[in-house]
């Protein structure tokens, strides 16, 4: 019995786009991975934030209120106005 050895078919060049993105494709996995997990922590942190804020770090309300200012006086009765205008 005979065994025939047949060699691999020849690899064809990969494009240099492909190559590019190959050597590259790390880096860009390292920089789009700190590009979203930067806004994950600050959402964590402010999701944490607000248990702080309701129960340790609670302003104090106000109670003061603005005095009524007075009411100007009508200067003129309604007959008087209405024949101004009319």
């Amino acid at each position: 019995m005979q065994t025939t050895q047949q060699a691999a078919p020849a690899a064809r060049a990969a494009s240099p786009l492909k190559r590019a993105v190959q050597r590259n494709m790390f880096r860009w996995h390292r920089i789009i991975g700190l590009l979203t997990v930067v806004p994950v922590i600050l959402w964590t942190l402010s999701g944490l934030a607000h248990p702080l804020m309701s129960n340790w770090l609670r302003p104090k309300i106000a109670r003061e209120a603005l005095a009524p200012t007075p009411r100007p006086s009508l200067t003129c009765r309604c007959g008087k106005c209405w024949r101004k205008t009319n």
